[in-house]
Parts: structure tokens; C-alpha cells; sequence
């Protein structure tokens, strides 16, 4: 099954094997990463090996289904999948300290990363 992004979520799949290592290697370890936009979870295999604990929001139902069916074992363990707006839900992600992950679409992108600066749980951010 192909998915292709959807427009009225800003959806933007990150595919280029070079950038993303270089996203994954710039976030430090974690306890906690929060993700905001798993997408089709490209860049969330790698923040798997980064922390103890991964909270990713997706908005989009469709690939919601997609990741739960991709990271069936984890979602057992150490990851935890919200389908939900980031933003409408952050003071659920912001109830203890964390470092953010986020692959984000321009129309968003201002707003959450004011959140994080002005969230003292946020430890640091790479977007």
C-alpha cells in the first residue's frame, strides 16, 4: 500500500537516508523524546534507539494504522502512539521533562516550537 501525503495537513514524508541520519545523530539521549509527526515513521525507527521512552503524536488517522502496524512490538514497550494535534494536547506531553523530534509541516512549525521554548519541561528541540 503506497500513502501519499496529504496537503491539508502540511504532510511532508522525510526520505532522504543522509538527512535523517544526521537529524537522529544530533538529538542527544534521552529519557523521554516526544515526536510530533511520526509521519510513516522513518525518522521514529531511529529515535527508538535514543531514548527509554517515545511519545509520538500523529494527526492523521491513516497513518496511525500504518505506524501501529510498523512498530507493533514497540508500541509493547517503550513507544506510545497519540492520534492527535500536538498543539490542542500539549499539556499532556509537557507533564514531565523531554527532548523534541519533530519533522514539521511551515503552518505549524512557528506555534510549536514557541510551545516548546516556553515549556521548562522541553530539554531541547531538533526540527
Amino acid at each position: 500500500m503506497q500513502i501519499k501525503a496529504k496537503k491539508h495537513f502540511g504532510q511532508n514524508f522525510l526520505k532522504n537516508e543522509s538527512i535523517k541520519n544526521k537529524i537522529i545523530q544530533s538529538i542527544p539521549d534521552s529519557k523521554k523524546i516526544v515526536e510530533i509527526g511520526a509521519g510513516l515513521g522513518d525518522l521514529t525507527h531511529g529515535l527508538l534507539a535514543k531514548c527509554e521512552q517515545l511519545v509520538c503524536f500523529e494527526i492523521d488517522s491513516d497513518l496511525i494504522e500504518h505506524l501501529k502496524s510498523r512498530f507493533s512490538h514497540e508500541l509493547e514497550g517503550k513507544m506510545q502512539l497519540i492520534n492527535a494535534d500536538a498543539l490542542k494536547v500539549w499539556g499532556e506531553l509537557s507533564k514531565q521533562p523531554y527532548f523534541l523530534a519533530a519533522n514539521l509541516p511551515y503552518y505549524v512549525a512557528t506555534n510549536i516550537i514557541l510551545k516548546a521554548l516556553r515549556d521548562k519541561n522541553c530539554s531541547g528541540f531538533v526540527v
